[in-house]
């Protein structure tokens, strides 16, 4: 199951992009990567507007920790309700499951390890059956998808779990920084002992849709398009150079003058030298227009916020007048209230 579902996923990506009877290739054309790897949505989430687009759900979500009780009639603090508020302030839950949420946002699931004291040494185990309270519970660790490998699933058709992960390998960063997944501690648990959590699944309960996959290709437009406008600021805003030398004037591609030449311009173009020497020569400036980025910039916002269901306000952060802010809470929070 697992291997027809890759499969499929791999066939869909080589298709992407391919219009007018597969003869012209937009991803080709445009420069979108087809395939898009775990690290690939690291590297977007942490330096660009990704992270925002990753974090708005689950921030939202998680802002107030649910109310859980079991007498929603009575005021008073039932045995259960104050378990479970030790719970949230022992274990941590509230930032844990946050944790583990943006983790799932990030890839395609995420999981979070149960480090449960139940006397079993190989946690390959299925957690011992007996009855465990909190002091039991010595950890809640979650885990995105770029540390996890599952290591077996479920094939006997007719188990309840059939296409279900058995075993995972948990593997812990050896840098917290880094895009890529180093070798460090590796663990191989039980399902019994994790909490797997995968959004937006739908050919199975296993892998869910990355919340940056659908708006991947306008993240790649955005970087273009403000890399690209501010590189063309920075080398077209005091214009480019017209050097035109006079007829009697020549230089031996191995004389010292002509590598002085070189060696100013470069400086002239790439530094903040605001004078070129020269002699026999002379030097022109060129004047351009610089595009304003703001009409694509905005363009792909819009795409991204349509997308994503971020309205484009709680997205970039801006205000944009006080009926369309309350318009936009609105409908953000009712988006919000629908995935709690």
């Amino acid at each position: 199951m697992n291997s027809v579902s890759s499969l499929n996923r791999v066939l869909s990506t080589v298709r992407d992009g391919l219009t007018h009877m597969g003869k012209r290739d937009l991803y080709k054309v445009f420069g979108y990567q087809r395939i898009i790897r775990k690290d690939d949505y690291n590297g977007k989430y942490r330096r660009s507007i990704a992270f925002r687009i990753v974090n708005a759900y689950p921030d939202a979500s998680w802002r107030e920790f649910p109310k859980i009780t079991d007498d929603g009639d009575s005021e008073e603090e039932t045995t259960f309700e104050k378990q479970v508020s030790d719970a949230v302030e022992i274990l941590k839950l509230d930032s844990v499951f946050k944790k583990a949420d943006k983790a799932a946002n990030l890839g395609r699931f995420s999981v979070l390890f149960i480090g449960i004291r139940d006397g079993e040494s190989d946690l390959r185990q299925p957690v011992r059956e007996g009855i465990y309270d909190i002091s039991d519970i010595m950890h809640l660790t979650p885990y995105p998808e770029s540390c996890i490998t599952i290591s077996s699933f479920n094939q006997d058709p007719t188990s309840p779990r059939f296409g279900l992960p058995e075993l995972y390998q948990l593997t812990t960063r050896n840098d917290e920084n880094s895009t890529r997944t180093n070798v460090g501690l590796g663990i191989e648990v039980h399902w019994t002992r994790v909490i797997h959590i995968a959004e937006n699944s739908i050919e199975n309960e296993v892998y869910g849709i990355p919340r940056l996959e659908p708006v991947y290709n306008y993240l790649d437009n955005i970087d273009k398009v403000i890399g690209g406008s501010s590189e063309t600021f920075w080398l077209n805003s005091r214009g480019g150079l017209h050097v035109n030398s006079e007829a009697d004037v020549s230089f031996d591609t191995d004389s010292s003058s002509s590598d002085n030449l070189q060696k100013n311009l470069d400086e002239y173009t790439h530094n903040l030298t605001r004078y070129i020497k020269t002699r026999g020569l002379d030097v022109n400036p060129i004047e351009f227009n610089i595009a304003d980025p703001k009409s694509n910039f905005e363009t792909n916002i819009s795409l991204i916020s349509g997308t994503t269901g971020i309205p484009q306000r709680i997205l970039t952060g801006s205000e944009r007048g006080e009926l369309a802010s309350s318009s936009d809470d609105k409908n953000w929070n009712n988006r919000v209230v629908e995935r709690r």
